[in-house]
């Protein structure tokens, strides 16, 4: 008797996987002071397409509206900030890096990121998200958070901490067809 042993590989999920570019794709948050903010996926940059075009309209408590455009650079091993539309960086700050596993870590200019959990269960007003991936923020040389960023696979960013400011997802809604 000849017996098979079949090996499985756990693939850790890549960043851009936390971060859709579905145009389309939409969540709203509230900010513990108030805020409204809303994010609005336009898509793929039409010229780069490593770049995903978000519309972003923040309310503030007191009715003040900011529209912005912004521009997420998605390659297959980081999802990094890179600014605003009309003004894209080149001091792109990585908001996620492979590989997304527990305990691994990246430092940015003088912050140190680390990747507490790959399997966090979250629960927001948006609804309740399994296989989170949630990022510590450090300024170098320190051990005290700053930040705390969660995000949900196949929705994106659902909740941020930075100190005392809490921003939840209040609403996801998918991309349209």
């Amino acid at each position: 008797m000849m017996l098979s042993i079949l090996s499985l590989a756990i693939v850790a999920a890549a960043p851009a996987d936390f971060f859709p570019c579905e145009p389309g794709h939409t969540i709203e948050y509230r900010l513990s002071n108030g805020a409204t903010w809303t994010d609005v996926v336009r898509g793929p940059h039409p010229k780069r397409k490593s770049e995903c075009v978000v519309d972003r309209k923040i309310v503030e408590k007191g009715g003040d509206t900011r529209k912005e455009a912004w521009v997420f650079e998605r390659t297959e091993g980081r999802v990094a900030d890179a600014g605003w539309l009309d003004a894209t960086t080149a001091f792109r700050p990585p908001l996620l890096v492979a590989p997304l596993e527990a305990g691994e870590t990246w430092q940015f200019n003088r912050t140190r990121y680390t990747v507490e959990a790959t399997d966090a269960k979250v629960t927001v007003k948006a609804g309740n998200f399994e296989g989170c991936v949630v990022i510590a923020e450090r300024p170098a040389g320190m051990d005290r958070v700053v930040s705390r960023t969660t995000y949900a696979p196949r929705v994106g960013l659902v909740r941020v901490e930075r100190g005392d400011q809490v921003r939840e997802a209040t609403r996801v809604s998918a991309s349209k067809p």
